[in-house]
């Protein structure tokens, strides 16, 4: 995908405001390079929902609540097979970019985050994985070592 977004074409205005978020992420946010190059992922994946779903005029490029819900149902259709963290990053990018378009006077739609749009996505924290057979053997034998010292 992000080949793809490297050649998408998002616009001269759209890349310049892509280029002062990332001034602004660095400098004001202290956000690492990653970080940085993600949140601007995140924000020409949007504009290619946008400018394919609701207007493919450039002048017309906002973010609104209304689009926000749109978005969610199209990252979370079933062929983007995407799991629920990358959609909640993907909508945390674009969210701090949404914030930094008010900010700076870009846009008109004060950001709302996501709680205060009821949405609620999901995450599995640490989710446990079962040991191997091989990882298991050499716990049992590291504890039975351990335990033996201790008697």
């Amino acid at each position: 995908m992000e080949g793809f977004l490297e050649s998408y074409n998002i616009g001269d205005e759209l890349e310049n405001q892509l280029e002062k978020f990332s001034i602004y992420l660095r400098d004001q946010r202290d956000r690492a390079p990653g970080t940085i190059k993600e949140y601007c992922c995140d924000v020409k994946i949007y504009a290619k929902f946008f400018f394919e779903e609701v207007s493919s005029k450039f002048s017309d490029f906002t973010i609104k609540p209304d689009y926000i819900i749109s978005y969610l149902s199209y990252l979370k259709s079933p062929e983007r097979k995407l799991s629920r963290e990358t959609i909640k990053r993907r909508l945390i990018g674009l969210y701090a970019f949404w914030k930094f378009l008010f900010k700076t006077n870009q846009t008109k739609f004060p950001p709302v985050s996501l709680d205060d749009l009821d949405i609620i996505i999901k995450t599995n924290r640490n989710p446990t994985r079962p040991l191997s057979p091989q990882n298991y053997k050499h716990l049992r034998e590291e504890l039975t070592y351990d335990f033996a010292k201790i008697e």
